[in-house]
């Protein structure tokens, strides 16, 4: 969903000083005969700056993709059985249209002393998982995924749960503290009980979510307080075991404009879930509620939302799964709301069955339920490192406007602000913005295709 942009006003942003400073000549046409071209992206394929506000960014993220049982399992990154990450495999899940990496972590077995201090190893191998995916312009979702029990909702472990996840937190912060708004975090995965007996209270009672509101509002702000780019970063809360349901409501969302809701859903779950369950798709409805109420509860009141996993399980049952992943897609879409694919790495049918991307080649071995994904989003925005391409956008200021040329053809173009606000212009090969149609400052020109974007940076002054 795209905002127009306001008139032009008095003042602009300068991004040399930081601040607001008088404009020198609200004429586009002036404008325009003195634009000067950044660097990114002069003749070719580059990813364009994060927007600054928390809808800018989740407009932007489009469909993402869970690096899932991997740097969360037990016994360090293979230990359930996946193959060391590579870049490759990254690349891989950008090629096939995908704009965010959610990245779940399981720090516990990393952590040492009273000051629960995560080793450097461990966190040096996050961050370089996390740049293979910022380097090709993507998103990336670091969390505190599973843990030892540390993290049980009642009043009697608040303060437990509290001195690990804020002592975690102010580390994971520091470290990513400089970068942009291409990375972020997200407090908690599923917050929710388990008895001594292992067994698990997934609907859960009041005490325990009023605990996980609190425990979000301190993750919050140990990770603001360690200032730099953390300050205005977006950070995703969840509710009680991130419910999608009239639960919800009990959600406690912290006053900060960079805040989304994280939320999962496995809907339909006789389809998605249980095994051998159903295998054929036919609740419709049941997505149409979920997403409504999802919408109704945050998004329409101006809460944006990040549905961090969801996915189905294999039956071999392929065309079934694509209609729902078609449809969850599109569904999710309209509900301004991105998605990210959980894939466990598991290709065989069967109750674990939740792999997507087969990482020994890698090679998505379900390149249809993919593209049914994608082809509903905005596409990643640059092919793998390295490859050639000699594509290009070309942009010419004159008397009456900015005009600008594709070398190949787009499914459409967007202008968007420093501030995140985005104008959309029809797809084709060329476009055209009118005088005076938008402010002076730092803009990003991105013509959206599926398999890449092109973008140029541009400064009006």
């Amino acid at each position: 969903m795209s905002e127009s942009f306001p008139d032009v006003p008095r003042t602009r942003f300068d991004p040399h000083t930081g601040s607001e400073v008088p404009a020198l000549n609200p004429s586009f046409s002036s404008l325009l005969r003195r634009s000067v071209f950044l660097a990114a992206a002069v003749s070719g394929l580059a990813a364009a700056a994060a927007p600054t506000t928390a809808f800018g960014i989740i407009d932007d993220m489009g469909a993402g993709w869970n690096l899932g049982n991997t740097m969360d399992a037990t016994g360090g990154e293979t230990g359930w059985g996946n193959p060391k990450t590579t870049k490759t495999m990254i690349d891989t899940v950008n090629r096939a249209g995908f704009r965010t990496l959610r990245l779940p972590v399981r720090w516990d077995e990393a952590l040492s002393g009273s000051g629960h201090t995560i080793q450097t190893a461990w966190m040096d191998r996050v961050e370089e998982i996390a740049n293979y995916a910022l380097s090709n312009g993507m998103y990336v979702i670091v969390n505190v995924h599973h843990n030892n029990g540390w993290e049980d909702p009642t009043t009697a472990n608040e303060a437990n749960a509290k001195d690990y996840l804020t002592k975690i937190w102010a580390q994971v912060a520091a470290r990513f503290q400089k970068y942009d708004n291409h990375v972020i975090f997200e407090v908690m995965n599923e917050p929710k009980y388990t008895d001594p007996s292992g067994t698990t209270d997934w609907w859960g009672k009041q005490e325990y979510y009023d605990v996980v509101n609190r425990l979000d509002a301190a993750a919050l702000a140990t990770i603001r307080g360690t200032g730099g780019n953390n300050a205005t970063r977006l950070v995703m809360v969840p509710g009680y075991a991130a419910n999608n349901d009239s639960r919800m409501q009990y959600t406690v969302v912290p006053s900060d404009k960079m805040v989304a809701v994280s939320v999962h859903s496995y809907d339909p779950q006789d389809l998605c879930l249980t095994y051998p369950g159903v295998t054929t798709f036919t609740e419709t409805k049941a997505l149409d509620d979920m997403f409504a109420l999802v919408a109704s509860t945050f998004v329409k009141k101006g809460i944006p939302v990040v549905l961090g996993e969801w996915a189905s399980l294999n039956k071999n049952n392929l065309s079934e799964r694509v209609k729902h992943a078609a449809y969850f897609a599109k569904t999710a879409k309209a509900a301004r709301i991105p998605i990210v694919l959980w894939d466990n790495g598991s290709l065989p049918a069967g109750s674990n069955g939740m792999g997507y991307l087969d990482r020994s080649i890698p090679s998505f071995a379900t390149p249809t339920i993919i593209k049914a994904i994608t082809s509903v989003y905005p596409t990643a925005l640059t092919p793998a490192a390295g490859s050639a391409n000699a594509n290009s956008l070309e942009v010419v200021g004159s008397r009456d406007g900015l005009r600008f040329t594709s070398s190949v053809r787009c499914d459409r173009f967007v202008l968007t602000g420093i501030d995140g606000r985005s104008k959309v212009l029809p797809g084709g090969t060329s476009g055209f913005v009118a005088t005076g149609s938008v402010p002076p400052g730092v803009y990003i020109l991105r013509a959206e295709r599926l398999g890449g974007n092109l973008a140029r940076s541009i400064l009006l002054n």
